[in-house]
């Protein structure tokens, strides 16, 4: 872990963070539905708004560096050896699979479900038999979360390199969001400054919610985002009641991470 991510990190546990270069970008929300849906007001559709508004193509896990073009992650492609009950390691979208981005939490780790080869409970049946019935998915079958945290936190880099990158936009699909401002998206610079918390909307048992968010070129730009999820980790004995609510993450895309080559020097 470098200086930039442990600063972070830091922030985030002691609330150190000031607010102090807050932009407004173009939201795009929606509620509702998987991955196919196309009807006004799904998170598909707000999804697929969003990369629309982001404009090029899905530059996948292609080397690049491109200049324009967005990545997309939906967790399905994660080998059974790096998911459940293993731990899936920070880099691996940044290097077995090249999309440019780190995932870091205070807690133990990150872990995206187990597969139905796997044998295991989907859905993070394994953490508590009940999540299964508990969350839904919007691409099928795998969901990510941290691990002994409800913070995780996502770092840009020019993809498949240790150069820090920013991007313009950054969107997820959650699920299971059920009460009103505590799963959020807070964006900082690439320098640390706090472009902004926001919240996303709230669904019903085991829907699925988008929120993504397009800084115009004029505006500071991402270098990384912390998203809460709910309102306490998952765990054994943490069930959700009408003060907890547990939320997973299915799907993220942000824009092609660009390489910031002033920040790049003293990173490794």
């Amino acid at each position: 872990m470098n200086n930039r991510q442990i600063g972070s990190l830091l922030a985030v546990a002691l609330g150190l963070a000031t607010n102090d270069a807050a932009a407004a970008p173009t939201t795009f929300t929606g509620i509702g539905g998987n991955n196919t849906s196309i009807t006004a007001g799904t998170a598909n559709a707000a999804m697929s708004a969003f990369l629309a508004a982001i404009g090029g193509a899905n530059n996948g896990s292609g080397a690049g560096p491109f200049t324009n073009g967005f990545r997309t992650i939906n967790w399905d492609g994660v080998a059974d050896a790096d998911a459940t009950p293993n731990l899936l390691p920070a880099n691996h979208f940044n290097s077995t699979s090249p999309r440019g981005v780190m995932l870091l939490t205070p807690g133990t780790g990150v872990a995206v479900s187990a597969s139905t080869a796997s044998g295991l409970p989907l859905r993070f049946g394994d953490i508590n038999a009940g999540y299964s019935s508990n969350f839904g998915v919007f691409s099928p079958q795998r969901l990510f979360a941290p691990i002994d945290s409800n913070l995780v936190q996502v770092y840009f880099y020019q993809p498949g390199t240790n150069l820090p990158a920013t991007v313009r936009g950054f969107g997820a699909i959650f699920n299971d969001v059920k009460l009103t401002n505590t799963t959020s998206m807070r964006c900082f610079g690439i320098d640390g400054a706090d472009l902004g918390t926001f919240f996303v909307p709230v669904g019903s048992s085991g829907q699925s919610e988008f929120l993504g968010l397009l800084f115009a070129t004029t505006d500071p730009l991402i270098g990384h985002v912390v998203v809460t999820l709910g309102t306490n980790a998952l765990g054994a004995s943490t069930n959700e009641s009408a003060s907890i609510d547990l939320v997973v993450m299915d799907d993220i895309s942000y824009a092609e991470p660009l390489a910031d080559l002033i920040f790049a020097d003293g990173f490794d």
